[in-house]
């Protein structure tokens, strides 16, 4: 990962990257679809919808199912769901993020999640999950959904830190192609897509399984002499 600058800040997508919620937004989106007799597929959900947001998510099946439902009310309904999901504790970090995240206070690395969920959702969850002092962006912070840069663009300059001087954890197409717009170093995890699928993607600079794998570390380490 050479060629960029010397790391200085992380910025880490929500969903199949700090957690394991991919599957959680799966089920209860098709618990309230289950109304309309709708139900998304796993590998339909990790090609489409992962990284993109509840809004557009509700949006797009509406239109390609021609479903009668007023948006606001579906999104509302499908975020209470996910939230009693939360409160339930069925989410986990993923294996490692614990040792990860203290690599990173350890080095005075920067970190923020930039999701595009519903920061409602986002808060609940770090809470959830015992990372209540985490800093995030959810989906009403930015005007841009990803593939868009903004989001991602706006965590570096909270984190007082140029692009270049980024890498940006991802899991979802539209997470690595938001990253290489924002011209930052991007790896991605192989928690949501196949790792065959992962290295077609322009930007992915490396490919993890979770925060365990000891490659990270030492290509981590490198950067920070770069």
């Amino acid at each position: 990962m050479r060629g960029f600058g010397m790391l200085k800040a992380v910025i880490l997508d929500m969903d199949g990257v700090v957690s394991n919620s991919e599957p959680l937004h799966l089920l209860t989106f098709n618990a309230a679809l289950a109304p309309y007799k709708v139900k998304i597929s796993k590998d339909y959900w990790a090609r489409h919808y992962t990284g993109t947001g509840s809004v557009f998510i509700v949006k797009d099946l509406i239109k390609r199912y021609k479903l009668k439902a007023n948006p606001a009310s579906l999104v509302k309904a499908r975020m209470d769901l996910f939230q009693q999901g939360v409160l339930a504790g069925k989410l986990k970090k993923t294996p490692g993020f614990d040792k990860f995240y203290s690599f990173l206070k350890s080095h005075k690395i920067r970190a923020m999640v930039a999701s595009g969920g519903h920061k409602e959702n986002l808060k609940a969850a770090l809470q959830m999950l015992g990372l209540p002092r985490m800093k995030f962006i959810g989906l009403e912070d930015v005007t841009n959904r990803k593939p868009h840069p903004e989001a991602f663009l706006r965590a570096a300059k909270l984190l007082h830190a140029k692009p270049q001087e980024c890498i940006v954890f991802e899991d979802a197409f539209a997470g690595f192609e938001a990253a290489r717009r924002a011209k930052m170093k991007c790896i991605a995890l192989s928690t949501t897509l196949p790792v065959s699928e992962i290295k077609k993607c322009k930007g992915v600079h490396a490919i993890i399984s979770d925060f365990n794998e000891k490659k990270l570390y030492s290509q981590l380490t490198m950067l920070l002499k770069d």
